[in-house]
């Protein structure tokens, strides 16, 4: 499986500063045009399916972007609440430096701050992993899977906000206990490494904060670290990640393998100078 993840077009609240979680945030001139742009450079590849965050910003740049496909109406797409932004509560429409303020002023730590009707970035982390379960149950593990369409929605309520875990290593071996994640079989066929062409491409849109923690728990299973990824990810950056079944029979998550093909990638964005 090849993972093609791509940030939301620049929107109105990322020129004001303003803290957007799970609103749903609307493109700007510029993140129109980004979304576009990306749009051209993504119809090049054939994707078997694409998962969108179900919020409007990234719905409004999935718009745009299937603009350049000619078969756009072919493609399955999933509107994946697991995928959304992190969720700020009572925060969410407050200036980020309003937001920094509050959470040094609470002492609690930025990883571990939850604000009144959101999350703390456990509780992404969390969400980061069921997603790629879900996506590994699909396309490297499919005879595992059993459900006929994709809804989300049901393990979003499995009480992922209640979630408290200090690092990515503790997060994965507590999924592990709770059988939140699916070790029902070994991979897929004889675990053969599959060809460049015969792997599925799979469009994932959605938002900073979650891509984020998508790529720390990625990091960790590539290098058995907990360093939290702080560096930023520009609007309709693109990412490729190469997901393929470890070499031996095994149902433990990390024998999964994923290899970063491109990181950040804004290349297909003309310069609005």
């Amino acid at each position: 499986m090849e993972l093609w993840i791509v940030r939301h077009g620049e929107t109105v609240d990322n020129i004001n500063h303003v803290l957007q979680g799970q609103q749903p945030g609307k493109l700007s001139e510029l993140g129109i045009a980004q979304a576009k742009q990306t749009g051209v450079e993504l119809s090049k590849q054939k994707f078997s399916e694409i998962y969108c965050s179900d919020l409007g910003r990234t719905k409004e740049t999935l718009k745009h972007i299937l603009e350049s496909f000619p078969d756009e109406n072919s493609i399955k797409t999933n509107y994946c609440p697991l995928i959304r932004e992190k969720g700020f509560g009572i925060l969410e429409g407050l200036p980020r430096e309003v937001y920094q303020g509050i959470v040094k002023k609470s002492g609690i730590h930025i990883r571990d701050y939850k604000p009144e009707g959101g999350e703390s970035w456990h509780d992404v982390h969390r969400r980061a992993i069921e997603f790629l379960d879900l996506l590994n149950s699909r396309f490297i593990r499919p005879e595992v899977f059993t459900g006929k369409d994709i809804d989300p929605s049901i393990r979003l309520q499995n009480g992922s906000t209640n979630l408290n875990i200090k690092e990515p290593v503790k997060d994965i071996q507590e999924e592990r206990k709770e059988g939140a994640l699916k070790k029902e079989s070994d991979f897929m066929g004889n675990n053969k490494i599959q060809n460049d062409t015969e792997l599925p491409k799979i469009l994932v849109i959605s938002h900073r904060g979650y891509m984020t923690e998508l790529f720390n728990v990625i990091n960790f299973i590539i290098n058995k670290d907990n360093f939290v990824t702080l560096g930023d990810l520009g609007n309709c950056s693109i990412h490729i990640l190469r997901v393929i079944p470890g070499k031996g029979i095994s149902q433990d998550m990390e024998d999964i393998q994923y290899e970063f093909l491109k990181r950040n990638d804004i290349s297909h964005l003309k310069s609005e100078n």
